[in-house]
């Protein structure tokens, strides 16, 4: 008949195997390291480079406290375009949140557009998400949809946009869900006007 086992003898022994199976794997471990196959970071486990998302004014680092900024909240890359949307035609451009999560789109309260200093008309403003098409007026309304930090929407206006160079500025104003009250993300670009590269939008 084998002895009964205290709680201090299992602990005791289960302590121990636990300490002699570190001790055992730590040569193992070297040895990897020697050879380099021990990873640094997780993306060196993955079978291809991979990039981090953002654009050409991406801000590298750690977050200081705040909202630190994967990406500028105009996309300058895409920059100003000509567009066409159900068989309107006009101009548009792209943004995306700066934060490190993104949104919820019913949060958006107030998204103003201006060119050259100028509003331009909030009824006239299609915002595209995913390919789909929606008045400013019914973001409030896009209960449980959420804007994730890699993504751009469209900011999409009809009627003609004049050749050259052109301050676009975006102002967006949404409620906070951190805390109680209320957010923004601003930004103004310097953007070349593209009438000869077309962007088709909700195809």
């Amino acid at each position: 008949m084998s002895k009964p086992f205290s709680r201090r003898t299992l602990f005791g022994s289960a302590g121990a195997a636990l300490a002699g199976g570190v001790a055992l794997s730590q040569p193992a471990i070297a040895a990897q390291t020697a050879h380099g196959s021990v990873p640094h970071s997780p993306t060196e486990w993955l079978p291809r480079k991979v990039e981090r998302g953002g654009d050409s004014n991406a801000i590298a680092g750690a977050p200081s406290g705040a909202q630190h900024h994967l990406t500028s909240f105009i996309d300058n890359d895409t920059g100003l375009t000509a567009a066409k949307l159900n068989h309107q035609h006009g101009w548009a451009i792209q943004i995306k949140p700066t934060g490190y999560r993104g949104i919820p789109i019913y949060t958006i309260k107030q998204l103003e557009l201006k060119v050259d200093g100028v509003a331009v008309d909030p009824k006239t403003i299609t915002f595209v998400y995913e390919n789909a098409p929606y008045r400013l007026e019914q973001l409030p309304t896009l209960l449980g949809m959420q804007w994730w930090v890699f993504d751009w929407a469209t900011l999409f206006v009809p009627g003609e946009m004049p050749a050259g160079d052109h301050d676009i500025e975006v102002n967006m104003v949404y409620a906070n869900t951190y805390f109680v009250g209320e957010a923004s993300m601003t930004e103004k670009q310097r953007l070349t006007y593209r009438s000869n590269e077309t962007a088709f939008l909700c195809l």
